[in-house]
């Protein structure tokens, strides 16, 4: 078990995850019982929402390591990723090879279905409503989202 105390902040964590470094603000580590300094699981959950954020309010095509961390940040397998854009699951494990990227299109799809999965219990806390034509353009709503997300990404942080 955990102390309930902080023992030191890292103001610019890098986590590797989903292909890449990322560079992540103020991580808090704990100590153990054992003595030992550790990462806490609320903060591996705040790092994983933010890069989630950050993967999804993107306008590029997701990448497969992207589309494989989503998968694990939400429980989600390929049968569902496949089913999901009408797709059968071969076509979605194609998409693991070295250099390819998930087409637009459905990148776009995705990153929109990986938020909701990811932020839905948060939509609550948005402060105003969305443009009806944001919601009907992907890329605008992926970045309305986006901005949003970082405040429900961090509303997780350890305290």
């Amino acid at each position: 078990m955990l102390e309930d105390k902080r023992v030191e902040t890292i103001a610019s964590y890098p986590y590797r995850t989903a292909g890449r470094t990322w560079l992540i603000a103020n991580v808090s580590l704990k100590k153990a019982q054992d003595g030992s300094i550790v990462l806490p699981g609320t903060e591996i959950e705040r790092m994983h929402r933010i890069i989630s954020n950050e993967i999804c309010g993107s306008p590029s095509s997701i990448h497969p390591e992207e589309l494989e961390f989503l998968c694990d940040v939400t429980a989600t397998r390929f049968n569902e990723v496949a089913d999901f854009l009408g797709f059968t699951k071969g076509s979605i494990t194609a998409w693991k090879r070295p250099g390819k990227v998930v087409p637009l299109g459905e990148s776009l799809r995705l990153k929109r279905w990986f938020w909701y999965k990811i932020f839905a219990g948060d939509l609550a806390l948005m402060p105003q409503t969305v443009a009806l034509d944001v919601v009907v353009d992907d890329a605008l709503i992926l970045e309305t989202l986006k901005e949003h997300g970082k405040l429900f990404a961090e509303n997780r942080k350890a305290s």
